[in-house]
């Protein structure tokens, strides 16, 4: 059990740790992609990743196993399930990458953003430096939070963004 498992977790967690903190964009609306993988995309990923988590141990036991002894169930059930959910976080990180990148290459048109910063909140950590920001927008009568690595404490005042086929504002 434990040689079969190793591959697979280094494997999710390398991935879902790469689609999680990378982005192509300096700022980009990144809970508007989470939404929309959550809203219409997590029946699809689900059922995706149980199937490849049943493939995945089925090849693990078979091929890569050298033992010849019976897993015992507790592996039978532990082994899928693990290999689930790192598959699942993994698909589920990679599709929200992909519908950012696919946001900006399909249609895009230039937007003003012009409004009061109502919150900012500064991470550090492993992801690097970034800073989430609430602004409440007057051209597009809504809050927008951005995810932008560099913040100089300014309002953001007839800032030229883009908006994507996705909805999804970003920029460079």
């Amino acid at each position: 059990m434990k040689k079969e498992i190793i591959f697979p977790i280094v494997f999710g967690l390398f991935t879902a740790f790469f689609a999680s903190y990378t982005s192509p964009f300096n700022i980009i609306e990144i809970g508007k992609a989470t939404d929309l993988v959550i809203q219409n995309l997590i029946f699809p990923i689900i059922i995706l990743s149980g199937i490849l988590a049943f493939f995945v141990y089925k090849f693990y036991s078979k091929v890569v196993k050298q033992e010849r002894e019976k897993p015992k169930k507790f592996d039978r059930v532990f082994a899928p399930l693990v290999y689930s959910i790192l598959i699942f976080f993994s698909l589920f990180f990679f599709t929200r990458f992909s519908i950012i990148v696919s946001n900006a290459l399909i249609i895009n048109e230039q937007i003003i953003v012009s409004g009061n910063v109502t919150d900012v909140y500064h991470h550090t950590g492993k992801g690097g430096n970034y800073y989430d920001i609430e602004i409440s927008d007057k051209n597009l009568n809504r809050k927008i939070k951005l995810r932008t690595e560099k913040y100089d404490g300014q309002e953001f005042v007839n800032y030229t963004l883009k908006i994507g086929f996705w909805g999804i504002i970003y920029g460079d």
